[in-house]
C-alpha cells in the first residue's frame, strides 16, 4: 500500500469502541465452548464478506492462492503474515481516515505476533477500522456471531495458545485392557492452550464414531480443559481406540487398545448344530451365505454348540447331512437342536424348499426333484424328540427361477407348520423377500450374530430384538418372523 501524506491525528472512535470492549471482556469473560471457529477461518469469513471496490488490482491474481494458504493455516505467525498481506491489498479508499495515523504501529505488532489472542486483537480491531461501503451488506447479519468467535480466542492465555493439546487417558489407563463386556466408557481430559478448533473425534478400529463425546470445557480436578467421555460399542477381539484432538498449535492423538472376549455361560444341556451357507450357484451366485455359515458356526462353537458347519452343498450332500444330523440329535436323548441355512429358498405348492447349489431347476415341477424339502429337516427334528429345536433360515431371497414357474408370485417362503417344541425363524415375513446382503453378512444373520450373546436374553427376546433392529436399518423393507410352539426358556447365553 502506497503510504499518502500524513495528516494531523484525528479523533478515533473506533480504538476507543475496542478499548471499552476489550474492558468489559475482561470483567465479564466469556463462557468457554468445546468447540471454537478457528482464527484461520475468521480471518477467511472476513476476506470473503469484503466486496470488490475494496481490492487492489493486484489482489486478482493473489486471493486464491491466498485463500488456500489460509484455509491450512495453523500457526499465529503465519496468520498474522497473512493479515498483514491483506491489509497491503486494500484501498485506502476502504478504511477510515483514522486508520493512516494507526497503521505503522498496527503493523508492527503483527509482525511480532506470536499468540492466537495477539492475532484475534490485530483482526478485530482492522475490521473496526473498515468502512460500511468496503462489506458486503450480509456481513451485517453476521458480524456478531464473527466477534463472539473472535472474543474467545481473545481470552485464550498468551502463555499457552501456541501449544498443541495433550491427552490424558483416565480410563483405560493402561495401554492393553482386557474386557468381557461389549461396551466401555471411555474418559480422557485434555489440557489445550486454546479452544478446540474443530469437534473431538474418536476412531475405532479406524472408524469414525459419531456424536460429541466432549462433555464440557472447565477446570476439572485432574487440572485438565477439556473433560471427555464416550460410551464405545466393541467387537469381539482387540479394539484400536484412537482420541484425536486439535487446537490451533497442532493435532494430538493418543490410543488405547481393549481386548474384549465375551464371557459365555456354560449350557446345562447337550446343544447340537447343523449350519449350511450355498452361495455358488451356477444360476444366481450369492455372496453373503458362505460367509454367513462361518460366522454363525464360530458364533454357535462360543455359546456351547456341537457344530457341523458345511458351504456350498449339493443335494445329495445336503440330504446326508441333514439325515447324519437327526441322527445325532436323536442319540443325545434330548438337549437342543439347530439347523441353520443361508442360501436361495423358494416355496412350491405351499412347501419349502432349499436349494443345493447343483440344482438345475428349469420349471417348477422339477423343484421337488432338484432341490431339499424343508420337511426333511423338521422331520428329523421332530423325531429326535429333543426338549426344543430351533430353525433358522436366511433363505428368502428373490426366487430365480420365478420366471419359468406356472404360478406367478411364489416369491419368499411358506409359514410352514412348526411340530411341537420347535422354534423356525425366517430373515422376513412369509411371503416376502429380501436382497443378499452389501457387507460379509446379510443383514439378518449380522444382527443376529449380534443379539445372540447377549446374556439374560431368552429365545423369543433374541428374535424381537433382532426384528426391530433389521426392520430399523431396512426402513421397514425387512421384517423378520418366527413360528414357535414350545414350553419352557432358552437362552444362549444365559
Amino acid at each position: 500500500m502506497i503510504t499518502p501524506i500524513k495528516t494531523p491525528n484525528l479523533y478515533r472512535p473506533q480504538i476507543l469502541w475496542i478499548v471499552t470492549w476489550l474492558l468489559l471482556g475482561w470483567f465479564s469473560p466469556p463462557a468457554a465452548t468445546a468447540t471454537t471457529m478457528s482464527l484461520n477461518n475468521l480471518l477467511l469469513e472476513l476476506e470473503s464478506n469484503l466486496n470488490d471496490e475494496a481490492w487492489n488490482e493486484e489482489w486478482d491474481d493473489r486471493y486464491e492462492s491466498w485463500e488456500q494458504e489460509c484455509q491450512q493455516a495453523k500457526q499465529p505467525q503465519v496468520i498474522a503474515n497473512l493479515l498483514l498481506e491483506l491489509e497491503t491489498n486494500i484501498t485506502w479508499e476502504a478504511v477510515t481516515d483514522q486508520w493512516e495515523t494507526r497503521r505503522d504501529g498496527w503493523m508492527a505488532e503483527g509482525g511480532q505476533a506470536t499468540t492466537m489472542s495477539q492475532v484475534a486483537k490485530l483482526l478485530l480491531e482492522f475490521e473496526s477500522y473498515l468502512k460500511k461501503a468496503a462489506i458486503d451488506e450480509e456481513w451485517q447479519d453476521t458480524r456478531k456471531v464473527w466477534l463472539g468467535e473472535i472474543k474467545k480466542w481473545l481470552a485464550v492465555p498468551a502463555t499457552m495458545a501456541s501449544a498443541s493439546p495433550v491427552i490424558t487417558w483416565l480410563y483405560p489407563a493402561n495401554v492393553i485392557t482386557n474386557l468381557s463386556t461389549g461396551r466401555v466408557m471411555i474418559n480422557a481430559c485434555i489440557k489445550t492452550g486454546g479452544p478446540l478448533v474443530e469437534q473431538a473425534r474418536i476412531y475405532v478400529n479406524n472408524t469414525l464414531l459419531t456424536g460429541n463425546p466432549v462433555r464440557k470445557l472447565e477446570v476439572v480436578k485432574s487440572g485438565c480443559d477439556v473433560s471427555l467421555g464416550q460410551l464405545v460399542p466393541l467387537q469381539e477381539g482387540n479394539n484400536q481406540i484412537r482420541i484425536v484432538v486439535r487446537n490451533a498449535a497442532g493435532q494430538t492423538a493418543a490410543e488405547r487398545t481393549i481386548n474384549f472376549k465375551p464371557v459365555y455361560s456354560k449350557p446345562s444341556e447337550k446343544r447340537t448344530a447343523l449350519v449350511i451357507g450355498n452361495s455358488d450357484y451356477a444360476r444366481a451366485p450369492l455372496r453373503n451365505p458362505a460367509n454367513d455359515a462361518k460366522a454363525m458356526a464360530s458364533k454357535l462353537r462360543r455359546l456351547g454348540f456341537e457344530v457341523r458347519s458345511y458351504t456350498n452343498l449339493g443335494q445329495n450332500d445336503m440330504k446326508r447331512v441333514i439325515n447324519e444330523f437327526g441322527d445325532k440329535i436323536a442319540a443325545a436323548r434330548g438337549g437342543v437342536g439347530l439347523f441353520y441355512f443361508a442360501g436361495h429358498g423358494v416355496q412350491v405348492k405351499g412347501e419349502n424348499y432349499l436349494i443345493p447349489i447343483d440344482a438345475n431347476i428349469r420349471q417348477e415341477n422339477e423343484v421337488e426333484l432338484e432341490a431339499v424339502n424343508l420337511g426333511r429337516v423338521l422331520a428329523n427334528l421332530e423325531n429326535a424328540h429333543n426338549r426344543m429345536n430351533i430353525v433358522i433360515l436366511d433363505a428368502c431371497r428373490d426366487n430365480p427361477y420365478e420366471r419359468s414357474f406356472r404360478s406367478q408370485g411364489s416369491q419368499g417362503l411358506v409359514s410352514p407348520t412348526a411340530p411341537y417344541g420347535t422354534v423356525v425363524a425366517f430373515a422376513t415375513a412369509p411371503g416376502s423377500v429380501t436382497a443378499d446382503g452389501e457387507g460379509n453378512n446379510g443383514i439378518y444373520t449380522e444382527e443376529l450374530l449380534k443379539v445372540m450373546e447377549t446374556p439374560g436374553l431368552k429365545l423369543e427376546e433374541v428374535f424381537k430384538q433382532v426384528l426391530a433392529k433389521v426392520r430399523n436399518r431396512t426402513q421397514g423393507s425387512q421384517v423378520p418372523w418366527y413360528n414357535a410352539a414350545f414350553e419352557g426358556d432358552f437362552y444362549f447365553n444365559k
